[in-house]
């Protein structure tokens, strides 16, 4: 019989978590992230599922060190900078946020979420030029963020903007 690496136990209780999370049985994802966390293994994998687990208990406050502490392992993750977003734009703090999305953008500029997001939080800053060109960044990158940016609230700043309307016109055909 081949022994079960505490690594590969600890993965199974991770994906365990997320599901649990996504069930909304967060204690149960609690107690598996705790047993993986106690171990000492995949601290970045705990800090994010931590953080997700609270910020979707809406205890965003309680979510933001979490996935401050993710940044700090792993600078730019695309999962750790969504979820910090989220909180620090329903905290009031959506300059963090930019500044969290700016930096993931450096190192991962072809992800339209990334562009996407961050143009709505330009949005809500009032740096209208800045956010449409996020907006047509991820508009080029991934069509379908035309069809969310119509009705997305973000965008109620620059929705009147001529720039704003030629985003969200279908291409031609031809």
């Amino acid at each position: 019989m081949t022994a079960v690496e505490p690594s590969d136990a600890a993965k199974r209780l991770l994906v365990e978590a997320e599901g649990y999370i996504a069930l909304e049985l967060f204690d149960e994802a609690a107690r598996r992230i705790e047993s993986v966390s106690k171990a000492g293994l995949f601290p970045f994998e705990c800090a994010v599922l931590r953080g997700e687990s609270l910020r979707e208990r809406d205890q965003l406050t309680e979510a933001v060190p979490f996935f401050r502490r993710a940044l700090q392992m792993k600078p730019g993750d695309v999962a750790a900078t969504v979820g910090f977003g989220w909180c620090a734009k329903r905290l009031g703090q959506t300059d963090l946020a930019i500044t969290a999305y700016e930096a993931a953008l450096e190192r991962h500029p072809d992800v339209a979420l990334l562009h996407y997001n961050l143009a709505c939080y330009q949005s809500l800053m009032g740096r209208a030029d800045e956010a449409l060109e996020h907006l047509k960044l991820a508009i080029a990158q991934e069509k379908g963020f035309r069809d969310y940016a119509h009705a997305e609230e973000d965008f109620a700043g620059i929705r009147h903007l001529p720039a704003f309307r030629r985003l969200l016109k279908p291409p031609k055909e031809g």
